[in-house]
Formats: structure tokens, sequence, C-alpha cells
């Protein structure tokens, strides 16, 4: 017998076990369709189920992913906005929340005006870019914007408080008595 013949025999024996294999399988699991088939059905659904739970879950981690690089996003542009204005001439707290929020001491009125005394908390939670309203014992007296935080601290632009109508950023304790709360603001000009 030659190789070519061993070849070809090899060949032939690899096509009988195959075409017995697939017979085997014939047998073993008869054709049915899914409505022949109760298991076949409910395993069709809840592969179905499946498959729309796992699309959901990917479209809750896109949408978290998204909220939460616009969240960098506005922390990012806000530091940077406070660090341009740190040390410039701003004038009383309220305009220059004003200016830094919306751009200019004539916008955002509708959210913040008048003395820091008229504003009112809506929020006892912080946000990124929320005017944080402080006081000296039982009043309201000044303003800043929260710039970021964490369980322990605020990071606050402010203007008129480390000295005289001059911007500055600086860290409050979260706890601090001096916090009476946040003015969650929108229409932001970032």
């Amino acid at each position: 017998m030659t190789v070519a013949d061993e070849d070809s025999n090899l060949k032939k024996l690899i096509i009988v076990l195959i075409l017995l294999f697939s017979l085997l399988i014939w047998l073993l699991v008869p054709a049915r369709s899914a409505a022949q088939s109760p298991v076949m059905e409910f395993r069709i659904g809840e592969g179905l189920e499946e498959l729309r739970i796992q699309q959901e879950k990917l479209i809750a981690e896109a949408l978290e992913a998204q909220q939460r690089a616009e969240l960098e996003n506005l922390k990012h542009e806000l530091r940077k906005r406070a660090e341009k204005f740190r040390g410039t001439h701003q004038g009383q707290c309220v305009i220059a929340v004003r200016v830094f929020l919306w751009g200019s001491k004539n916008l955002g009125r509708s959210e913040v005006q008048g003395r820091a005394s008229s504003l009112r908390v809506n929020s006892q939670e912080p946000a990124i870019g929320a005017i944080v309203l402080l006081n000296t014992p039982g009043k309201i007296d000044h303003v800043g914007v929260t710039l970021d935080f964490n369980t322990d601290t605020l990071l606050v632009y402010e203007s008129n408080y480390i000295k005289a109508g001059v911007a500055g950023i600086r860290e409050i304790p979260r706890n601090s008595p001096q916090i009476l709360g946040y003015r969650i603001v929108s229409n932001l000009k970032i």
C-alpha cells in the first residue's frame, strides 16, 4: 500500500466517522420546532430575556460612564475658571458667584440675586457647581461655589472671604457648622 492509498483511506475513515457522529446526534436529539418543545421554547425565551437584561446593563453602564465623563469635565472647567479668577478682584460674593457660574453679573439673576441672606437652600447634599450657603451663627452671610467634594471636605471658590473683594479657593470640612446647605442651580455657562 502506498502513502497515497493510506492518505486516501484515512480521509475516507474520517468522513465515515463524521457521518456516524452526525447520525448519532440525529438519533439522540430529535429535530423539533420550538412550538413542539416547551423546554426548547423556555430556553429560547430565557436566552432572549438574558440578552435583554445584558443589553439594559450595557446601556446603563454607557450612560453612567457618560455622566461620569460630563461630571469630570464640569469639575475640570470649574477648577480652571477658579484658578483664572483666584487672586483677582471679583467684589461681593453673590456677584462673584454669578460671574463665575454664568459669565456675567447680570446673568443668573433668577437663581442668585440680592444679598447672600436672600438665597434659599434647596439641597443638603453638595453637588459640583452648586452654591454653598455659609453662615456665621444663625444667618446666611456668605456664598461660594462647590468645585469638588469628598466625604471629608469641600473645595470652594469664593470671593470676599480671604480678602475684601478678592476671589480665592479654600477647603472647608463637610461637617463644618458654617455650612447651612446648598443651592443646586441650572443653566450654568461652562
